[in-house]
């Protein structure tokens, strides 16, 4: 009779190996599992967050990276760096180069608002915003989307109710995105949203259909009142500087003539003075003196000289009557 203890051996073996291939091919179905649940990888525009056990745990940045397995630890993947855009008074039906935009009824309670002057106005806007920080994103503000759509409704009706309906449609513009974009980054930072600001820009600005006609002709009525009020600036600016040139030279000659008058008079004063004292020290040789000066400044000017004897008892003869130099001929 055969020894059966090599057979027993023998099975024995095979036990022990089949428990090795059954504990090798859980581990595979394990791995299989779970690996799929570890590795996980981020791509170049986003950000993850990992929550573990429900709670937020960190952030990581673009590549691969490990976590641990099962739904111990989820990722939440975040494009950090995508532009995104909302879109106020009208919506982009199809983007591309003959874009079409839906505007209408549906629309209008958000674009129409009151300037600071009364008048009411339909303004079309756009923000463009991207997500900066990932965890503020999603856990600071319930509903992010809603929050910033609300707040960007509520600050540009804010800054155009600071304008006038003259600066919103025209000079006034760039003005109003920069105030409304700079108030709504100081909001979304306050509130921890993880949203900054690319831009915010007007698309269009229009008075509403009802009104547009009223609003034509009193556009038309300031124009021609601007146009009347450049004229007259105009002509101001042609008149008054020519009345200024012609008062400063009335002025200018006064002074000359007055600077004239004083120095003349200043010379003829010391003239005076000089002749006073001189016929204080001789009196007849200045009388001579002063009586030669008027007769030769009389001859000078004089058209003709006479001398007359003294015996002469009448002049007429030898007066000229006739007007020709020399008398008659």
């Amino acid at each position: 009779m055969s020894n059966p203890e090599p057979i027993l051996k023998s099975g024995g073996f095979f036990a022990a190996l089949i428990k090795l291939l059954v504990f090798l091919a859980a581990l595979a179905v394990i791995a299989l599992i779970t690996l799929p649940t570890v590795f996980y990888t981020v791509g170049p525009g986003e950000d993850a967050v990992v929550l573990r056990f429900g709670e937020y745990d960190r952030t990581e940045g673009p590549g691969p990276h490990f976590k641990l397995p099962l739904n111990f630890e989820e990722v939440l993947k975040i494009p950090v760096r995508k532009i995104l855009n909302l879109e106020f008074g009208f919506r982009t039906l199809q983007p591309g180069i003959r874009t079409q935009y839906e505007e209408g009824q549906n629309y209008l309670a958000e674009s129409l608002m009151l300037t600071g002057d009364l008048n009411v106005l339909e303004v079309e806007w756009i923000i463009q915003y991207r997500i900066a920080d990932a965890k503020n994103y999603l856990y600071s503000v319930v509903n992010v989307d809603q929050n910033l759509y609300d707040i960007s409704l509520a600050v540009v009706r804010e800054v155009v109710g600071d304008h006038s309906v003259n600066e919103v449609l025209t000079i006034g513009r760039n003005e109003i995105e920069i105030q409304a974009q700079e108030k709504m980054q100081s909001i979304l930072d306050s509130y921890k949203m993880g949203i900054k600001l690319v831009t915010l820009k007007i698309q269009d600005v229009n008075p509403p259909d009802s009104v547009k006609p009223s609003f034509d002709e009193a556009n038309s009525a300031k124009q021609e009142a601007e146009k009347v009020a450049n004229e007259t600036w105009r002509e101001y600016n042609r008149v008054i500087p020519l009345a200024k040139g012609k008062a400063g030279q009335a002025i200018a000659d006064a002074q000359a003539y007055k600077a004239d008058t004083v120095n003349r008079a200043d010379g003829d004063a010391k003239r005076f003075a000089m002749f006073a004292n001189a016929y204080k020290s001789s009196p007849d040789i200045t009388r001579q003196r002063l009586y030669y000066d008027k007769m030769r400044e009389i001859i000078q000017n004089a058209r003709g000289v006479y001398v007359v004897d003294p015996s002469v008892k009448g002049l007429v003869p030898l007066m000229n009557l006739t007007g020709v130099p020399g008398g008659e001929k």
